[in-house]
Formats: structure tokens, C-alpha cells, sequence
């Protein structure tokens, strides 16, 4: 379905984001990275976009690029519970890899 949507609004961020959760809930991971890595180019100021990209990074063993994408989620992040989410996920991301 959000690939279809994808295709037909190549514009449209929410869908390309709901592609690449959809993705990483079949164990597509290497494929959401990709997805997330695009969303990121095109609006590099989205913190959810870093946050999701960080996450299919370290699904994918790629730890050091994981933390980096983290770190930059948390520098765009106004919200309060939303840094204190990510604070938590470079926490963790730190104290197993």
C-alpha cells in the first residue's frame, strides 16, 4: 500500500515514513535505512525522520552512523519528552555496542 502511495506522491513524507516502519516490521531493515536515508535528504530538519533512520542503522550493525543520526535527532528536538526519548535510545545504543 505505501509503496503504491510512494509512487504516486513521491512528495509525501508520512507515506515515506509509514513505508519504512511497514518495512522494518517485515525485517526489511537495509531497505528501511534506504527509505529513511531519502526522507533525511530531502528534509534534514525532521528529528522523527533522524530517529528513524538512527534506529534502521542500528538494526542493521551500523552503530557508529546510528549514534550520529541519534545525536542529530537530539540537536533538532524542541520537545521535551521527545529529546528525553532519544537521550534514552543513545543511552542504551552506548551501554551495548
Amino acid at each position: 500500500m505505501w509503496q503504491e502511495y510512494t509512487r504516486l506522491k513521491p512528495d509525501a513524507t508520512p507515506a515515506w515514513m509509514n513505508l519504512g516502519l511497514a518495512l522494518v516490521q517485515v525485517d526489511r531493515d537495509t531497505d528501511a535505512r534506504d527509505v529513511f536515508a531519502s526522507v533525511v535528504q530531502r528534509e534534514p530538519g525532521n528529528p522523527a525522520a533522524h530517529v528513524n533512520l538512527a534506529y534502521a542503522l542500528a538494526n542493521t550493525n551500523r552503530y557508529g552512523d546510528s549514534l550520529k543520526e541519534f545525536r542529530v535527532a537530539l540537536g533538532l528536538e524542541k520537545d521535551p519528552a521527545g529529546r528525553a526519548e532519544i537521550e534514552q535510545a543513545i543511552a542504551t545504543l552506548l551501554g551495548t555496542h
